[in-house]
């Protein structure tokens, strides 16, 4: 017996206390066996951590529980994979059609020669034991890749935060409010069925990519001290199309479904306004993409809440009447009601991640 299957933890379930036994005094000392007469505590059994290796079921007197204990452990998530063998009482093709409907992966008909029940299971655990080891290797090349992609945007977004000045504190709020305002809109039905993980993970990260096209506008504009002119104004504004401008390129390289797409969509619409007289495109109403719409708000509170060189930070009450007073106009309605529900989350964010102490006296101002 390999060392492999010496490591192996076998779940019998066989309901004739004379065939169990027998059973277990013929694989006990090559395998860590553990055994029931009864299907629902084998059910029972087969849950637990560590979980078998392998699950020999028997049919003997109650023939169909067998099979849908079968049935019950490969419609469970944390069972579905275990490999299931039956030990029948006959060579009746029905059975073995049984078994294999119920999903078993193999069959072993009386009488029973114990080299072939060795061999089948060690080489039915062998198999398992190397697909197991498969999904780990992907698993870790998924986590390697997700993490390549997480540093990814966080050196393009201190990056484009440094051209411009910024401070780390504003990648982090706005990272901060994204999640805080998804979770909220993720206890409504709709929203929860319009989201998945991968998009939710997705936005909270590319949050902080919002304002990259910033990258591509003079210092002298973005550092200047006093009122911009018209024609400096207008430049500020173009940052939108140079952040699609920027990250489209990344899009078009890495495929539709890039990790980029979602940041992207957030530096072109993050200053559409709900009723259309935003900008770049003039987008109204659910024209302007999910994620433009929650970045509004986002982007609008922490300009608020921010000091700036023309500017003191506006108290946590400020903003939060600011936002509400835009509710149809400058911002999507339902999205202003998910923001007034977490905007006490959004001050202790803003609290947490504050740059100045300035700012965060206005945030304990009320």
């Amino acid at each position: 017996m390999n060392e492999a299957s010496r490591r192996a933890k076998l779940l019998i379930v066989n309901d004739n206390p004379d065939d169990l036994e027998a059973v277990i005094d013929m694989l006990g000392h090559d395998y860590s066996v553990i055994a029931s007469k009864e299907s629902d505590k084998g059910l029972v059994m087969a849950r637990r951590v560590p979980r078998p290796d392998l699950i020999i079921l028997s049919v003997n007197h109650h023939i169909d529980a067998g099979f849908n204990l079968c049935c019950a452990l490969k419609a469970e998530r944390d069972t579905a994979t275990i490999p299931i063998i039956f030990l029948l009482d006959s060579s009746d093709p029905e059975l073995q059609i049984r078994a294999l409907q119920s999903g078993a992966i193999d069959s072993i008909s009386k009488p029973y020669r114990p080299e072939i029940i060795q061999l089948k299971l060690a080489n039915h655990i062998t198999l398992r034991q190397r697909l197991l080891q498969q999904e780990a290797k992907v698993t870790h090349k998924q986590k390697e890749l997700q993490l390549t992609q997480d540093i990814t945007l966080k050196l393009i977004a201190e990056l484009a935060e440094a051209s411009s000045q910024g401070h780390n504190g504003h990648l982090l709020r706005v990272e901060a409010y994204m999640r805080l305002l998804l979770e909220e809109l993720l206890r409504d039905p709709y929203y929860a069925n319009q989201l998945n993980p991968t998009m939710v993970d997705q936005m909270i990260k590319s949050a902080a990519l919002h304002d990259i096209g910033k990258a591509m506008i003079s210092d002298a504009i973005l550092h200047k001290q006093g009122v911009l002119s018209q024609d400096e104004f207008n430049e500020v504004k173009r940052h939108p199309e140079y952040g699609r401008y920027l990250l489209s390129h990344a899009v078009d390289a890495l495929g539709e479904n890039s990790f980029l797409r979602h940041a992207e969509e957030l530096a072109y619409n993050h200053h559409e306004r709900w009723d259309g007289s935003g900008y770049p495109a003039g987008l109204k109403g659910d024209e302007i993409p999910f994620s433009g719409r929650l970045m509004a708000i986002i982007d609008v509170y922490d300009a608020l809440i921010a000091i700036r060189p023309y500017k003191r930070p506006f108290s946590h009450r400020e903003a939060v009447m600011i936002i509400r007073s835009g509710s149809g106009t400058h911002f999507d309605p339902d999205l202003v009601q998910a923001f007034i529900a977490v905007s006490e989350e959004f001050r202790l964010a803003a609290l947490n991640y504050a740059d100045h102490d300035d700012e965060r006296e206005a945030l304990t101002r009320d």
